[in-house]
Parts: C-alpha cells; structure tokens; sequence
C-alpha cells in the first residue's frame, strides 16, 4: 500500500480528478480544491458490517485447475499465504511468472 499511495497520478484532460500522489490528496485535500469527505464510522457499527459482509470461499480463483497448480507452486517454493495486499500483489507475480514460463 505504501508504494501504491505514493505513486503518481498524471494529469487527464477528460477527467474532473486532480492528479497528484494519493496519499497527498487523502491528508491534504484543501491543497487540490477538495473536500474531505472522511466519514467517522463507530466501531459496534464496522463490527455490524463485519459481521453482515460476504467473505470469498477458501477458493478465490474461479478455474479451479490454475488454482490447483499455484497451491502446488506455493508448497514446492515455501511461498506463503500473504497477510497484507502487498504481499498478495507480490505472490499474485509472483505465481503468474511461475505460470507463463512453465505453459
């Protein structure tokens, strides 16, 4: 999430988006003209919505066969399952290296 946030937004001449690093535009809206529209939620009501939410199966990849090989490719290369999006995003090419070099 850290590099996502601090890459660059580039300016679009279709857009009513400013441009600029997202975590500039989230802390510092008033530098682009914006609002900031952060909303305070009660944690009794995330928990609600915890609760209420619909989490994906234990299979998250819809083919189940490319699944199959990348639980196979994660055992045989010791990778593990990622705890944060960063680490998904790393195993994600990770696994679609190992994938395109063996088809």
């Amino acid at each position: 999430m850290e590099v996502w946030n601090a890459h660059i937004i580039r300016p679009s001449r279709a857009s009513v988006m400013p441009s600029g690093r997202p975590v500039t535009l989230f802390s510092a809206p008033e530098l682009y003209n914006a609002s900031n529209c952060i909303t305070v939620i009660a944690s009794d009501e995330l928990g609600i919505c915890r609760e209420e939410a619909v989490f994906p199966a234990d299979c998250v990849c819809s083919d189940t066969d490319v699944y199959e090989i990348c639980k196979i490719y994660m055992e045989e290369n010791n990778w593990q399952i990622p705890n944060n999006a960063f680490e998904a995003a790393h195993l994600y090419l990770k696994l679609r290296m190992k994938l395109g070099s063996d088809l």
